[in-house]
């Protein structure tokens, strides 16, 4: 089934495979470390968990990389409440919990960087020999130069957020909740 547009503010994780350059040096073990993460990442997806959580979590995997973002039940919701963010939160979060300790047994590791913004991920004509994404938006583009560039470098296993204000409160609430 592919993959349904999407136009709003989200949660968007962009999730890397750790020491995948040096894996491709070996290209049994690169092939078998991308196959597990597309196995992984798809049932994780794909799981009954996922699809029917009203925050379900969609995504893509190319390379050594997955762009993971909360649908927020499909709907541009930048003025939901404390608690519907919260849940759309912390559904990414267990996926990429999911995903990250299915990985460790095949003796992989992944790091992510988590933001939240405006994303747009627009369904194209395409035809054989040729498949067209476009992805846009901050939320994106933060996860990901986070996850190359960021300071402190992420290592291996490690999960970042990036806090910004435009939640109005958002992260407060969430640093003095349980």
């Amino acid at each position: 089934m592919p993959l349904e547009e999407f136009h709003g503010e989200t949660f968007l994780a962009f999730v890397d495979i750790s020491g995948f350059k040096a894996l491709m040096k070996n290209t049994e073990k690169a092939y078998r470390a991308l196959n597990s993460f597309y196995k992984i990442g798809y049932d994780c997806l794909k799981s009954d968990s996922n699809r029917n959580n009203p925050n379900r979590v969609d995504g893509l995997f190319i390379s050594d990389c997955g762009i993971l973002f909360s649908r927020f039940n499909g709907e541009n919701n930048a003025n939901l409440n404390f608690g519907t963010h919260q849940d759309a939160l912390c559904n990414l979060l267990n996926i990429i919990q999911r995903i990250s300790k299915e990985m460790i047994l095949e003796d992989l590791m992944l790091t992510a960087s988590i933001a939240y913004g405006k994303f747009d991920y627009h369904e194209r004509i395409d035809f054989s020999g040729m498949e067209k994404n476009l992805l846009l938006g901050n939320a994106y583009l933060d996860a990901y130069k986070d996850n190359e560039v960021g300071k402190p470098k992420l290592g291996p296993g490690e999960c970042r957020i990036l806090i910004k204000e435009q939640l109005n409160g958002f992260w407060e609430q969430i640093q003095n909740s349980d």
